[in-house]
């Protein structure tokens, strides 16, 4: 699939996609907040396979929202972050 060159360009095309795939696995994080996944199962949840590119996809969006401080890892696994009280 193609896009555009000023899409390619627009730096909010980026932000935009990459935001609604965290919202997606923090939705399903904070919906499961009595459990822990590993990456190759969140992957098989958000892309519907475990293929090692929807593993790596899953990895870089894991690894976004645990370097923002909304999810903890601790091998293999990756869990909501729980509020510091």
């Amino acid at each position: 699939m193609s896009i555009s060159r000023n899409n390619f360009n627009d730096e909010r095309f980026f932000k935009e996609r990459s935001t609604k795939r965290q919202i997606n696995f923090l939705k399903f994080l904070i919906d499961n907040k009595d459990k822990a996944f590993t990456t190759r199962e969140l992957a098989k949840e958000m892309y519907g396979d475990e293929s090692d590119n929807s593993i790596a996809k899953a990895y870089f969006v894991l690894k976004r929202l645990s370097d923002k401080g909304m999810i903890e890892k601790k091998m293999p696994y990756w869990a909501i972050k729980e509020k510091e009280e």
